[in-house]
């Protein structure tokens, strides 16, 4: 005997803005939510339908249920999002690397072995420069960085040798963050990178240590040519993986990075040093 379900028509609530090569039809067209007995619900449109937009979210208000869609999904018979409670089932977790699962204090190191006054100047010229943005981006290397801050901070030369030395070694696990990896895998969440890495220091880190077994797929922005904040970069990552946002969190130290995600219906956990990333994860997990 077959299990048994409780369905109500659902009416689909869209923004006019979301409906820019979509017939004024979609506002009276339904879907249904199936409400199975495990408290999982799942969506369905009608097989008529040619071009469904995707389901981002459920809300009841007054006991009318609502759901919100982004178009551009284009598959006839229709797209099932997985739902409980009301609130898209978190299938995928999307990690950055430097200050959520590696430590990356350059300046840190800087303030505790140069001058004060050097280390805030190569701060901004070079680690918050576009210049490294541009090396994680892919489009120089690092012998390029380099070269080209000695030629122009000549006056900083042996500093920025000096850190040339140091930058691989402050690439080191957050222990901590790492030891929840095996853990949520074993939960049976998929596990992905998605990363501003230039290409020398990537291959470093990722021959040294050995959590990276644990991730299903790995964008990494200098061999894509793309970065962060950069709304392609997310999207290599979506149609390379076939996930889908509202069914992920995604998980950075910076709010530039944390918006985009924002913006493409990623669940987003901003990590900041106050934070722990564990106590954060729990929030939106069970694991």
């Amino acid at each position: 005997m077959g299990e048994s379900v409780e369905e109500q028509t659902v009416k689909r609530s869209v923004e006019k803005d979301e409906l820019k090569n979509v017939g004024s039809g979609w506002i009276q067209a339904q879907i249904r939510l199936h409400i199975l007995s495990d408290g999982t619900y799942k969506i369905t449109h009608p097989t008529s339908i040619e071009t469904p937009p995707e389901v981002v979210s459920i809300s009841m208000y007054h006991g009318c249920t609502t759901c919100t869609l982004r178009n551009g999904y284009n598959q006839s018979g229709g797209r099932i999002a997985e739902l409980k409670g009301g609130i898209a089932v978190i299938k995928n977790i999307v990690f950055d690397l430097g200050r959520v699962l590696l430590e990356w204090e350059p300046y840190r190191y800087m303030l505790e072995n140069f001058p004060k006054h050097v280390a805030d100047e190569m701060n901004e010229k070079i680690f918050e420069s576009k210049d490294f943005w541009l090396m994680d981006r892919g489009l120089m290397n690092e012998d390029q960085l380099w070269q080209k801050k000695i030629e122009e901070l000549p006056h900083l030369r042996e500093y920025i040798l000096c850190m040339k030395e140091a930058v691989p070694k402050l690439l080191r696990p957050i222990e901590k963050n790492v030891k929840l990896l095996p853990k949520l895998k074993e939960k049976g969440f998929r596990l992905y990178v998605l990363s501003n890495f230039s290409e020398k220091h990537f291959e470093l880190v990722h021959k040294k240590f050995d959590f990276f077994k644990y991730f299903d797929g790995m964008v990494i922005s200098s061999h894509v040519k793309l970065a962060k904040p950069e709304k392609e970069i997310f999207l290599e990552l979506i149609e390379r993986y076939k996930i889908k946002p509202e069914e992920s969190v995604f998980i950075d130290d910076k709010l530039e990075n944390a918006k985009t995600a924002q913006e493409l219906n990623f669940k987003v956990i901003h990590l900041t040093d106050q934070m722990d990333l564990e106590e954060e994860l729990r929030k939106i997990l069970e694991f």
